[in-house]
């Protein structure tokens, strides 16, 4: 007599989700609202049948990612809350004294709090990122800087840059001076961040 195969398993069993994987292993269960009815079915997919022992597995370990998920917040759920919302919503007529309560509303709004916004702290800046600005504003020249700050600040084309350049010296840059600029911008920030495989840092003047 041929043995049946055995499902090894990672998820839970857990007939409460819209999907999960039957008991024994045999079925993948899908559960729907029936538009004839109205009511609530469940579809079963035969492993090894109707949806393939790969197919299975894929979504086994995507069961297991939720069961995991939902122990952590379990753990971390408040259960004093929880019995004062089951509370609420299990009641079907409500005393004058908890009419309209809700559980939520007893949460404080520390937002607001004089403390909090007048201490409140900026979140630390990407030390990459201060290293950079450090470059650009003692490293780089003011023409250098008014090129980083145009094309990667205020998102200026070329021919952009160029028409402001023009306005302000009376001479119009070609595309190769200001790339010849781009590239000694970059080659200061890499040599500064010790960047390897880069040309060494050059002292000549902006064209």
């Amino acid at each position: 007599m041929k043995r049946e195969k055995e499902t090894i398993r990672k998820s839970d069993y857990n007939p409460n989700r819209d999907c999960y994987l039957s008991l024994d292993g045999k079925f993948y269960c899908y559960q729907f609202r029936d538009p004839g009815t109205g009511h609530m079915s469940v579809q079963k997919l035969e492993v090894d049948r109707d949806l393939s022992s790969e197919w299975m597995a894929i979504l086994d370990e995507m069961d297991r990612e939720m069961d995991l998920n939902d122990r952590y917040h379990n753990k971390i759920r408040d259960s004093f809350f929880d019995e004062m919302n089951e509370h609420m919503n299990e009641s079907e007529e409500l005393s004058d004294r908890s009419e309209g309560f809700d559980p939520l509303e007893e949460i404080p709004d520390c937002s607001m709090i004089p403390e909090k916004l007048l201490f409140a702290e900026e979140d630390p800046e990407d030390p990459l990122i201060s290293k950079v600005r450090q470059i650009i504003e003692e490293e780089c020249t003011e023409a250098q800087q008014d090129l980083f700050f145009s094309c990667y600040g205020e998102g200026m084309t070329f021919a952009e840059f160029s028409r402001k350049e023009a306005e302000v010296t009376g001479r119009q840059p070609t595309k190769q001076a200001v790339d010849n600029r781009k590239r000694k911008i970059f080659r200061k920030i890499a040599n500064a961040l010790e960047a390897e495989g880069l040309s060494p840092k050059s002292d000549e003047k902006d064209d």
